[in-house]
């Protein structure tokens, strides 16, 4: 094996690498989407049906969906979430997303009258 081939495999390997850790983080920010979005909905079903916490029922829902509550702020009849994601280690190039959060916003509460 000569020392050009060897290159070649660790560009390659750096490179897929890469892509994985572009993967890894892509997904995790979808996961905090869609945990920030469900979290959201209860929160404002929750706050349109007369509790007065609804910021629990956000961090419960958020929790069941991967996340973790950053915000969660009642403003009138809505409700602003931002929910955190850990960006997944168990992929090769997990030394890349070391440490990395992925952030997903959402806003529920009633439509425009």
């Amino acid at each position: 094996m000569t020392v050009a081939m060897l290159g070649a495999i660790l560009v390659l390997v750096v490179l897929a690498s890469g892509a994985l850790a572009v993967g890894a983080a892509v997904q995790a920010r979808h996961v905090a989407q869609v945990a920030a979005d469900h979290a959201a909905l209860a929160g404002a079903q929750s706050l349109a049906s007369g509790s007065e916490r609804p910021c629990t029922v956000v961090a419960q829902v958020a929790q069941l969906n991967g996340g973790v509550v950053r915000s969660c702020q009642a403003r009138g009849g809505d409700l602003l979430v931002t929910v955190t994601v850990q960006v997944s280690q168990a992929r090769l190039g997990g030394w890349l997303t070391q440490g990395a959060l992925a952030h997903g916003r959402a806003r529920a509460g009633p439509g425009p009258p």
